[in-house]
């Protein structure tokens, strides 16, 4: 049998035979490097970040983060349209951060995406508070709302 290859009828021997039977596809996702990303992000924004991570090597479980952070909103409208977009072409879940820092900001970006990323309002909350843990605990039971 040609390792490389499983056809139905390969599956069905070791299906006789075994409990568990690895199948897999790999699928080359994009053709942009995290890297090549950050460089173009960071072009257009005044904060830009990368987050990379690998566990075991190179072969399992490697992803990055990449976007931009301390920017408003300019349209809702348009960022809907392309949050829209987003959504049906992606194959993995998404999250984003623009400008959000109140209870209304992130019930939107809910609906657009799978989550919203608060940091800027998290860190200028913080700033200059005497107790800043619970100072942001405060802020996000404010954002999280009534589930």
């Amino acid at each position: 049998m040609d390792k490389t290859q499983l056809t139905f009828n390969n599956f069905q021997d070791l299906a006789r035979e075994c409990t568990t039977i690895p199948v897999y596809k790999r699928i080359l996702a994009d053709l942009l490097t995290p890297i090549a990303a950050w460089v173009h992000l960071s072009q257009k924004a005044e904060y830009a970040f990368l987050f990379k991570s690998v566990e075991k090597g190179n072969q399992y479980s490697r992803y990055s983060y990449a976007g931009i952070t301390g920017n408003d909103l300019a349209s809702k409208d348009a960022l809907s349209k392309y949050l829209n977009r987003v959504r049906e072409n992606s194959v993995s879940p998404f999250v984003v951060g623009f400008g959000i820092s109140t209870r209304d900001d992130v019930v939107w970006f809910n609906e657009h995406s799978d989550g919203a990323v608060v940091e800027s309002a998290i860190i200028k909350n913080m700033d200059g508070k005497p107790d800043p843990v619970n100072a942001t605990k405060s802020l996000i039971k404010d954002l999280k709302g009534t589930i």
